[in-house]
């Protein structure tokens, strides 16, 4: 539900070589455990065979998971289309897994200007380290985006950042508010509190702007008005949950990393995986629904993740 095809979001680790302040999992250098890639490959068999096709590593760093070839590799003999996100700081190890066809699609996170992008991931050079990383694969012609994190900073600055991502060569952008989970709910002094309604509205028609400048980029922005919703349908019971979330910690969860276990779907370690929609996440979708139509402007992700830590 909610998405067109139905995707695994997989987040095998949260060992990272950066702390960056907006971190939704809190991922860091110090967090060196993470799921076996057996563990992983036998829960996104049973996937499989319920029609999963696309899958989508974060993490962490999920080009640092050990065994990151091999998940790869795995999820291609299972049938997946990989997309991966990445900080962009080992572009030649991503790049030999997308040469070998078990990753098809590339994106690199962006933050905004050097000088925020670098405050942010808080390492200095660490913007430059991402437009190489662009032009390493866009050089080797493969499937390359940029995910561009929208804080309170860079807000103003995005019409200058997605011209310089587009005269780069990246012609998939994805333009994505930064929630206040994490790390990042400690960091508000810094990156400031999530973007209001006002915030998310004015990105949203920056987003169809820039489509309408550069129509041959392909643009996403995860805020959604709240009239788009009114045509969204009730939440059914049976349906595949999209995406669906395997995090570090063996839990699977619909939609959105933060959700609260009390909607847990199974543990990688279950015999039984249940994807579907049942009363109670269906009731909670219909809430979160509700909740974003009669919002200027929000993202779905984070409306059902209030709903659910409060249920």
């Amino acid at each position: 539900m909610l998405t067109r095809h139905p995707i695994v979001q997989i987040h095998p680790s949260r060992f990272c070589n950066y702390t960056c302040l907006h971190c939704y999992s809190s991922s860091s250098p110090d967090v060196r455990n993470g799921l076996p890639v057996n563990t992983i490959l036998s829960t996104t068999a049973r996937l499989a065979d319920e029609g999963y096709r696309l899958a989508s590593l974060s993490g962490g760093e999920p080009v640092l998971y050990a065994e990151f070839e091999a998940l790869a590799e795995g999820l291609t003999a299972q049938g997946y289309q990989t997309s991966v996100i990445s900080n962009g700081t080992h572009p030649h190890r991503l790049l030999r897994t997308m040469q070998a066809g078990h990753v098809q699609h590339a994106s690199i996170s962006i933050d905004g200007p050097q000088h925020l992008h670098d405050t942010i991931r808080q390492k200095e050079g660490a913007f430059k380290r991402a437009l190489t990383a662009l032009s390493t694969l866009l050089d080797d012609g493969q499937s390359t985006g940029a995910v561009v994190s929208v804080t309170q900073q860079s807000l103003p600055h995005l019409p200058q950042v997605v011209d310089d991502l587009i005269a780069h060569g990246i012609q998939q952008i994805q333009l994505h508010p930064i929630a206040a989970v994490g790390r990042a709910s400690q960091s508000v002094d810094i990156i400031g509190a999530e973007l209001p309604q006002e915030a998310l509205m004015r990105l949203i028609l920056i987003a169809e702007v820039f489509s309408k400048l550069y129509p041959n980029v392909q643009f996403h922005c995860d805020a959604v008005s709240g009239a788009m919703l009114n045509t969204q349908p009730p939440a059914q019971n049976g349906r595949l949950i999209s995406p669906i979330v395997i995090r570090d910690d063996g839990w699977l969860v619909p939609y959105s990393y933060d959700v609260s276990n009390t909607f847990a779907l199974g543990h990688v370690s279950d015999p039984v995986v249940n994807c579907r929609l049942n009363d109670q996440t269906a009731a909670a979708v219909d809430c979160a629904l509700d909740a974003c139509k009669r919002l200027a402007a929000c993202t779905f992700y984070r409306e059902f993740a209030n709903v659910a830590k409060q249920a």
